[in-house]
Formats: C-alpha cells, structure tokens, sequence
C-alpha cells in the first residue's frame, strides 16, 4: 500500500533559528520536493473536464539539536500559508505522498542513522486538536513502518503529536529537545 513513492528530490539544506520559541535553537531545514498527480477517483472517471493536475509539494525535515527532526509536508502553492498543513488537496493520492515522506525520512536516516523524528497530526478546520484523523492515520502508518526495535513510538493524543524516538540516541536528549523547542505544541 504505501511502497510506490513518487520520486523524490533533495534540495539542500539551510541553517536557521526560531525566534518564535526560541532564537538560541539553531536547526537545520532539509528540504524534499516532488510532485504529486491527481490520481484516478470516481469522480475524474465521471468527467471528463477534469484533467490529471500536478502539484508540486515540499517536505521539510528540521533538524534540531541530539538529532531530533520533525518533518513536515505541505503543497508548495501553500507555503506562505498559516493553514500550509492542514490543506485538502484532493488529490486522491494520500498513499503515494505519505510513501514519499517515509522515503525522506528514511534517506534522512541513511545520512544520520541516530535521527528520531516527530509531528503533528493536524486538525482540519471543522476537527478538534485532540486525536485528530491526520494524526490516527501518521500513528498507524509509523507502528507499521519503523519497528518496535529499532524506535520507540510516543504519542500524545491531547496534542495529537507523535515522537519516533530512534533508540540510538538516549531518551534524556530527545526529552530535552522537545521541551525546549517546544516540538510538540508550538513549532508546528
């Protein structure tokens, strides 16, 4: 289900701080790009004024301190706005680009094979914050992507936030990051 990947580019990186949480945090910002193609529905079957439509989209692994990264994704059309994560794109190919973020994470891996990872599950609009479906779907695809071996899985419903915590780096950096960048409520 999730082993057709679109091809995905890396891009680079840039150093950066947040000033919002805190501006001492320096991280890095890897970014990914691919692009996505509406995918056949009953409803592109149905008609045929709508055409196959690429969309170009951006995955982000920041890097912070002991190696914690939290990965985002977004349509690149969106990237200046507040709502970037929580957009619909109706694209009908949530597989293919959930395959192409683990296809990151684990090119990430390669590179820094102590890396853990977090996220947020977010909300849509008329959702509430708490377990969101985002999230309940990110927490399923991660428990049976990454083993039990080699992460430890950390969720927090209240905040539907997921910690893949890679058990090479010690659980003590990985806490201490996450407090101080706020990871899990602010960042994101």
């Amino acid at each position: 289900m999730f082993d057709n990947p679109y091809p995905i580019k890396y891009k680079g990186y840039v150093r950066k701080s947040d000033n919002s949480v805190n501006p001492h945090i320096l991280y890095l910002s890897h970014t990914y790009t691919f692009s996505s193609i509406r995918g056949k529905s009953e409803e592109t079957e149905k008609s045929d004024t709508l055409e196959k439509r690429e969309l170009k989209m951006i995955i982000r692994i920041e890097e912070f301190e002991h190696s914690v990264c939290a990965i985002k994704f977004y349509p690149k059309s969106y990237q200046d706005s507040p709502n970037k994560f929580s957009v619909r794109t109706n694209q009908n190919d949530t597989t293919r680009v959930l395959a192409s973020c683990i296809n990151a994470m684990t090119m990430h891996l390669k590179q820094n094979p102590y890396a853990s990872f977090c996220f947020v599950g977010e909300s849509d609009s008329d959702e509430e914050k708490v377990n969101t479906q985002r999230f309940r779907v990110y927490k399923n695809l991660m428990e049976n992507v990454f083993s039990q071996t080699d992460f430890q899985h950390l969720t927090s419903k209240k905040y539907s936030s997921y910690i893949l915590r890679n058990r090479l780096t010690p659980l003590a950096d990985v806490n201490k990051i996450v407090k101080e960048v706020g990871v899990m409520n602010q960042v994101f």
